[in-house]
């Protein structure tokens, strides 16, 4: 599975529908209207305010990596004008001398697709042993 980020991703969509990879591939617009729209102002919202649950509600474990670690604690939020949580924009990220939030953003849009697990069928084999028909011929 691979998210992609809006406009310039036309071109890496191409690109990896060249490779092989024609399935499982997902547009990602953060500007477009989320799906609780009560809650968050946008889509990138939305998807921030999910990682920010999956961080708060379960073990995570992710790479101790400083970059991954100002882009997930540099953007801050307020809210809009209908009390929906809106993130910062990047633009205003920059004039408080932060750089976008580029490997935040992409564990963020993980979370922009919903995943069905697939069920694991294990099928049981049942041995009869000694059997007429074994190899060892029992």
């Amino acid at each position: 599975m691979a998210v992609l980020r809006q406009v310039p991703a036309r071109a890496s969509r191409a690109e990896l529908q060249h490779r092989g990879y024609s399935k499982g591939l997902f547009e990602f617009h953060g500007g477009e209207r989320p799906r609780d729209y009560n809650m968050y102002f946008n889509r990138r919202s939305e998807v921030w305010g999910v990682m920010r649950d999956w961080f708060h509600n379960g073990s995570v474990e992710i790479p101790d990596d400083p970059e991954l670690e100002v882009d997930l604690t540099g953007p801050e939020y307020g809210f809009s004008s209908k009390n929906q949580i809106q993130l910062e924009r990047k633009v205003d990220m920059k004039r408080r001398g932060f750089a976008s939030p580029d490997l935040g953003d992409c564990l963020a849009m993980t979370f922009a697709v919903d995943i069905a697990f697939r069920s694991q069928h294990t099928s049981q084999l049942v041995y009869q042993f000694p059997s007429p028909n074994a190899w060892m011929g029992y």
